[in-house]
């Protein structure tokens, strides 16, 4: 799909020419004191001085190994994009929706700079917001829920969790 491609290229550009902010600077600080530690003992480091959930860092670290750049790191967070359109793009498709309204719709999402300035961060919302997108898109866009998106659902909510215990505030809100 054309939105796909043109989501990567805009997201990769955002990577690519931002610099860090504050708190994501402590979060570097966190994740530099633990890297060559086994995922038990960095998941306890990391709760001895943050009080919130530990597996941001996790997901920063893994950026960092898979990509050699923390800079890069929320490029792991992109599948979870594709999955996303690929629930909404669907959802919209049964409501009847005309794939002009669909297209504009997406273009919408793909320009709109929120994404790009949220979702490029090494923090916990680069990762939670794509997870909550998903979630978003099985419960409200879906006429029949199967079990597989059960599973995915699940999958969601236990990741969101540990990246922020504002989960708990959205699944009592669903």
């Amino acid at each position: 799909n054309f939105f796909y491609i043109i989501f990567l290229i805009i997201f990769i550009l955002v990577v690519e020419n931002r610099h860090y902010f504050d708190d994501e600077i402590v979060s570097l600080i966190f994740i530099n004191d633990v890297k060559n530690k086994n995922f038990l003992s960095f998941f306890n480091y990391i709760n001895s001085f943050d009080v919130s959930p530990p597996l941001q860092y996790y997901f920063a670290h893994l950026g960092n190994v898979f990509f050699g750049d923390y800079k890069y790191a929320s490029l792991m967070a992109l599948p979870l994009y594709f999955i996303f359109f690929h629930y909404l793009y669907n959802g919209l498709k049964r409501k009847k929706l005309d794939d002009y309204l669909i297209n504009i719709f997406f273009i919408t999402i793909v320009l709109s700079p929120i994404i790009y300035i949220w979702c490029t961060s090494i923090r916990w919302y680069s990762f939670w917001f794509p997870l909550y997108l998903i979630t978003f898109s099985i419960i409200f866009f879906k006429d029949k829920i199967t079990n597989v998106d059960r599973t995915i659902l699940l999958i969601c909510f236990v990741l969101m969790f540990y990246l922020s215990y504002l989960t708990i505030i959205l699944l009592l809100a669903y």
